[in-house]
């Protein structure tokens, strides 16, 4: 019996490590499925869209698109010169914004401007010539987004993307800012957010008057499976399986794949850089008139609450004749009935599925199903274990009379075990070992120590000593076999669902980010939640 259960024990081990390596083969772990086919053929978005075509006519020259995020990890050889020294605030460590603790930041950075190089395992950005502003926020952090907006202005910025959002009542801060950027001539483009996450409406930043709000579409330009339906929307770009650049020290191949709008944010920015660069001499007005101008219309004709003008079009929006216009399609930056979902008090975050990359949540949800189908394992294995002990207990340990097996045993109706065979050791209790109770030991409290009221021995169960048995009340080796020691699969993971956060990380959304509807101190706006991202990617 014990050989039997070694060998399953083994066998079931060994189907588990090779299951979660299948896993991980098949594309588990988003990274080295990146590597399965190339960099660049995952990137799909790129023939749909026809961004290299539109890469003939603008590559971004000259346009500074600030990232607030996580910051950039600005060593990435697919980003290389394209990071400006930019900062780290609201508690961020980050000096130049080059720290990306989660990888969010370097993702979204990468899908707007990763220079491409002449390999098919290099990214390429929709604006590959465009330049980075990095400027990091820590995962936690007590403060608004006006700082880093303004921060974003005053140094050189034209484009801000914010592929991140607050769900709660708007902070007229945060809209004051905005309103001075636009006065400023800068375009600001933010996530509407994920059903996935719980979204129920459009998020702050971009519930905000004024802000280039960007939905999700899918691999066949529909709407994505977790992408909103509200009156805010302004145009749709692809949210599913966006692979981009990670920091080699969480991904090791370099890059992984998620879905969600911060994604489609980073798409819609590296766009408005190739209109740019194109027309420089356009103001933000007419830059934003000719992305939703030459939107391919999708869903309800005309401007609705799915794609809002349609799904972004880089090859029209750089070649296209639009007439110039004199009123802001965007409308007044002003107070208005933005906001996310009323009386919702959460924090803000990347309104896709938060910081993090899409190879530690995959390792993470690959542990944890790891750990319990361990825990399954031993949960099957430790009890036919200690049943094996006690029964081999049972035949050794205290010798039965010849030809009959362990008191209780056979069941009913079966035969009676026979004698041993030739040559094997008869039953009994090895020279030395004790017959009678251990001095000075007791039984624990509660223990039987006769047979209970009422109740009869199976038919064939002696009613006397039987010989070599040990005495009443006492259980064979004195004490009573114990249950196996259980334990529950750890971690609080809220990054992405439960596991442990990758290395380096917060614990989850990495574990840092305050758990849902955490307040902040007193006269302190809500605490940004960083809800984990879309595999996100």
């Amino acid at each position: 019996m014990g050989r039997f259960v070694r060998r399953m024990t083994a066998v079931v081990v060994a189907g588990i490590v090779l299951g979660v390596a299948g896993g991980v083969a098949s594309g588990l772990v988003a990274p080295r499925a990146a590597h399965a086919d190339s960099v660049r053929e995952r990137q799909w978005w790129i023939n749909s869209l026809k961004v290299a075509q539109a890469q003939k006519v603008a590559q971004g020259d000259g346009v500074v698109v600030a990232v607030i995020d996580s910051g950039v990890d600005a060593t990435h050889p697919d980003l290389n010169g394209a990071v400006l020294a930019g900062t780290g605030m609201l508690g961020s460590t980050s000096a130049k914004g080059w720290d990306d603790p989660s990888g969010h930041g370097t993702g979204i950075a990468s899908i707007i401007a990763a220079r491409g190089g002449t390999s098919n395992m290099q990214m390429l950005g929709i604006a590959p010539k465009a330049k980075i502003l990095p400027i990091a926020l820590p995962v936690q952090y007590s403060g608004t987004l006006a700082g880093p907006i303004r921060y974003a202005v005053d140094h050189g910025a034209k484009i801000i993307n914010m592929s991140l959002g607050r769900k709660g009542a708007p902070i007229q801060e945060e809209i004051d800012a905005i309103a001075w950027a636009r006065s400023k001539g800068v375009i600001l483009v933010a996530a509407a957010g994920n059903t996935t996450q719980g979204d129920t409406r459009i998020p702050t930043p971009g519930s905000y008057p004024g802000v280039v709000t960007v939905n999700g579409t899918d691999r066949t330009g529909n709407l994505w499976s977790g992408a909103l339906q509200d009156d805010g929307m302004d145009i749709g770009a692809p949210a599913q399986d966006v692979i981009s650049a990670k920091p080699k020290s969480l991904a090791a191949s370099g890059f992984g794949t998620s879905s969600g709008t911060s994604e489609s944010t980073a798409i819609v920015s590296g766009v408005l850089a190739l209109i740019w660069s194109k027309y420089p001499q356009l103001d933000a007005a007419n830059v934003v008139n000719r992305l939703f101008k030459t939107a391919a219309d999708k869903g309800p004709a005309g401007r609705d609450d799915q794609f809002g003008w349609g799904l972004v079009d880089p090859l029209a929006a750089v070649s296209a004749d639009v007439p110039a216009v004199t009123a802001d399609p965007l409308g007044p930056a002003a107070a208005g009935s933005a906001g996310a979902d009323p009386g919702s008090t959460a924090g803000s975050g990347p309104s896709d599925d938060g910081f993090g990359t899409p190879a530690t949540r995959t390792a993470i949800a690959a542990a944890v199903i790891l750990v319990g189908l361990v825990v399954v394992v031993l949960a099957i294995v430790l009890p036919m274990r200690a049943l094996s002990r006690r029964r081999a207990a049972a035949r050794a340990g205290y010798g039965a009379p010849p030809g009959a097996g362990p008191p209780g045993f056979p069941p009913p109706g079966y035969p009676p075990s026979g004698p041993p065979p030739p040559g094997y050791p008869a039953s009994g209790p090895p020279p030395g070992y004790p017959t009678g109770p251990i001095t000075g030991q007791q039984p624990p409290a509660g223990y039987p120590t006769g047979p209970i009221t009422g109740q009869q021995p199976p038919a064939g169960y002696p009613t006397g000593p039987v010989a070599g048995q040990p005495p009443a009340g006492q259980h064979p080796g004195g004490n009573p076999p114990t249950s196996p020691t259980g334990f529950r699969p750890g971690g609080t993971a809220q990054f992405p669902a439960t596991g442990q956060p990758p290395p380096g990380h917060p614990p989850a959304n990495t574990s840092a980010f305050p758990a849902t509807g955490a307040q902040p101190p007193a006269g302190q706006p809500p605490r940004p939640q960083w809800l984990p991202p879309q595999d996100g990617r």
